[in-house]
């Protein structure tokens, strides 16, 4: 799993191509209410999103969290997300003896 966060402003200085500029993106992520700092998870051989993770991220940025406090929690479910995985299970079916055992 890759975790990524929105940042807007790295849109906007470093994407340009001719099919569409950072300007444009950062505008969309914007019409979206994606504010910088939401996490996205992505499948490291796909970079398809993980679900459900990135919803949660969804629900992150819905709720109007401080950046840092988005990106902090994105860390936190990665690595327990991580942990559940070498467990044999994921977040979803993690039961309190998991929570408590990570």
């Amino acid at each position: 799993m890759q975790l990524f966060f929105i940042d807007s402003k790295l849109v906007r200085r470093h994407l340009e191509s001719s099919v569409v500029s950072g300007e444009e993106i950062a505008r969309l992520l914007d019409d979206r209410a994606l504010l910088d700092g939401m996490p996205v998870f992505l499948d490291e051989e796909t970079m398809m999103p993980i679900e459900p993770l990135c919803s949660w991220g969804r629900s992150l940025s819905n709720s109007e969290l401080g950046e840092g406090t988005m990106k902090d929690y994105g860390r936190i479910i990665a690595r327990v997300a991580d942990y559940q995985a070498e467990r044999g299970r994921d977040v979803v079916t993690a039961a309190e003896s998991d929570l408590l055992a990570y």
